[in-house]
């Protein structure tokens, strides 16, 4: 759950699990739907008691976020795959979502994040996928943006020297992230089969 090595493992089979279906989505939708990566952001931190209570219950309201500003039917044409992550800086929880369906205005999405998390949060960003790397963020940028690791457990400090976080702060993210499905989809995304793939052995132990 905190390895880096296994996060880079599983971005890459979360990548090509939902990278065709995707694609599949914005070609056969309506003209008017597009692939858009949206950050909606909340106050909690890794650092509350309540944490995990908290993370349980403002993912369950996600998906009826986007009833409010899509209609209730859009499952039927419309995919989302979203998951949590905390920021570098004060640990915040926020979710990364990639929205593949129609137009959604930023003040709605805004106003209904805010409503369902009881007033907790309303700051919400949408981001335009391109399929230019030099346009933009891109398709495979933004998928990996959703299923990369919870947290860094590193970051560079002002002389470019590697520093690791406190040890503790690594305790408490495995306790809250055990028992948690961090990645989660709906709607044409959902229940998507994971692609055929080599078994990766270790060549010194043998190991799967």
């Amino acid at each position: 759950r905190i390895c880096p090595d296994c996060a880079h493992r599983q971005t890459s089979r979360l990548l090509a699990r939902y990278i065709p279906v995707l694609m599949d989505i914005e070609a056969s939708g309506p003209d008017f739907y597009s692939v858009k990566h949206i950050t909606l952001t909340t106050p909690v931190s890794l650092d509350d008691p309540d944490c995990k209570d908290q993370i349980r219950t403002i993912m369950k309201a996600i998906p009826g976020v986007f009833d409010t500003v899509a209609g209730k039917d859009w499952r039927s044409d419309s995919g989302l795959l979203y998951a949590f992550e905390f920021g570098e800086e004060g640990r915040k929880l926020h979710f990364h979502c990639i929205w593949d369906g129609c137009f959604i205005p930023q003040s709605e999405l805004s106003a209904a994040w805010h409503d369902a998390t009881n007033g907790l949060a309303s700051v919400v960003w949408i981001e335009q996928i391109h399929h230019d790397p030099e346009k933009g963020r891109t398709l495979e940028s933004a998928v990996a943006e959703v299923a990369k690791y919870a947290t860094k457990l590193s970051k560079k400090d002002e002389h470019g020297r590697l520093k690791y976080m406190d040890a503790s702060i690594v305790v408490k993210l495995f306790v809250i992230l055990k028992g948690l499905r961090r990645v989660r989809s709906y709607g044409l995304l959902y229940k998507i089969d994971e692609p055929e793939h080599k078994r990766h052995v270790c060549p010194v132990c043998g190991c799967p």
